[in-house]
């Protein structure tokens, strides 16, 4: 896990234990790091799930994270 991701994830260690592990460890170190997909698409598809759901407080982090992974403005 990046040191980005760790502080993006602080907040969570403040609950119990075994939802920080499950929030950490599977779903940013194994569902997010699965090869299966790239990180551009994976990147897209998590923008897409987050407009399609109206979470627009969640999308400016995930819309830096997709830029850095290769997705463009166009």
């Amino acid at each position: 896990m990046t040191s980005k991701e760790k502080d993006l994830m602080a907040p969570f260690a403040r609950v119990p234990p075994q939802f920080y592990q499950l929030t950490s460890k599977v779903q940013l170190e194994q569902v997010w790091r699965d090869e299966s997909l790239s990180l551009r698409d994976r990147s897209l598809i998590t923008v897409t799930a987050l407009v399609g759901l109206n979470r627009m407080e969640q999308l400016p982090r995930y819309l830096e994270r997709a830029l850095d992974n290769g997705l463009n403005k166009e």
